[in-house]
């Protein structure tokens, strides 16, 4: 029996033309196509500001009529002591003045016209800032506390004659040298925390200094003061400073 090949051939032909007809897989992108693009450049920060130039000193006018210069939370704070509201405020009656509390007002820089007519003052208490001197204070002879903490004054020599200081607070300031503070012999209270000191050397002198902080401070040497027997608290927390041998009774320590 002779069996025809035709539509066994023809059936297979179908296969092949079917696995022909099949759509060509879709082709791979490029490795350069699915690479993300390039961040964005980091911007450089801004340079830091200079700070504006300081004036100079302003020349004082004469006469007998202080000029506050447009200081009017200073001026305030005076004619709140003087207890006078209105009218002009003389040269002689801010020697009347016997405390000033400005704490709570920024002082970038003590008055050249105002300050040293404080002859009378007995307490004066600045605000935090960017003082840097403290010279219109020098006259100040009367003066029994000062606050200048949290400022940038470095220089100490203006308070040297302030003989009758009791307590002095300048914590928070860029002082190194506390020689001239050796003068102040009747303080009993000192600040000297977050400044640069590290020689304590001159407070030996100071005997009726009861209460003294030398927190955050690069003071190690802590002998000059075994002869303050009056020194009943003392920090030296935040220092390497070792308060062992100044143990004694009645001394508190913190460190």
């Amino acid at each position: 029996m002779r069996i025809s090949l035709l539509p066994l051939a023809l059936a297979l032909g179908s296969v092949t033309v079917a696995c022909d007809s099949k759509k060509p897989e879709a082709e791979k992108p490029a490795l350069s196509a699915v690479v993300p693009p390039p961040p964005p450049p980091v911007k450089e920060p801004p340079p830091p500001q200079e700070e504006a130039p300081k004036k100079p000193p302003r020349e004082c006018p004469q006469g007998k009529v202080a000029d506050f210069a447009g200081n009017a939370p200073l001026e305030a704070e005076i004619r709140r002591k003087l207890t006078k509201p209105e009218g002009d405020i003389t040269i002689a009656e801010l020697g009347k003045v016997r405390s000033l509390n400005v704490s709570q007002v920024r002082i970038d820089e003590l008055d050249p016209c105002i300050f040293p007519h404080l002859t009378g003052a007995k307490e004066v208490f600045l605000g935090a800032g960017k003082l840097d001197d403290l010279t219109p204070l020098k006259n100040l002879k009367n003066l029994e506390s000062l606050r200048a903490s949290l400022n940038r004054v470095s220089d100490a020599s203006p308070l040297a004659g302030m003989t009758k200081m009791d307590r002095l607070d300048l914590g928070g300031t860029q002082i190194t040298d506390v020689t001239p503070l050796a003068s102040l012999t009747n303080l009993t209270e000192l600040d000297l925390s977050m400044t640069p000191v590290s020689d304590i050397s001159p407070l030996a002198a100071l005997k009726k200094l009861e209460r003294l902080s030398l927190k955050r401070t690069n003071v190690k040497d802590l002998t000059p003061l075994k002869g303050l027997k009056e020194l009943k608290a003392l920090d030296i927390s935040d220092t390497t400073a070792d308060g062992v041998s100044l143990m004694r009774k009645g001394l508190k320590i913190t460190d």
